[in-house]
């Protein structure tokens, strides 16, 4: 899997600096771990999810919009 591909671009959420699928996968994982149901946000991670198997830029950007649009919901960026 590729953890380490970088994102489409940087997002910074509230003190963080999120490069990499990894990074963004741990801030959400950490981040939101309390959260029992959240549609948008198991959306976000079945993303990451296909965007780590394929390492493609199409997918890793279509994981980066989504993440983005997570954290601006919860108005982290």
């Amino acid at each position: 899997m590729a953890w380490d591909a970088p994102l489409s671009r940087v997002l910074s959420p509230k003190g963080e600096r999120l490069v990499t699928l990894r990074d963004a996968g741990t801030y959400l994982s950490e981040r939101f771990a309390d959260v029992a149901r959240d549609a948008v946000l198991e959306h976000a991670i079945a993303l990451f999810m296909k965007a780590a198997e394929s390492g493609e830029l199409a997918d890793r950007k279509t994981a980066t919009d989504q993440v983005a649009r997570v954290l601006q919901r919860q108005r982290l960026i």
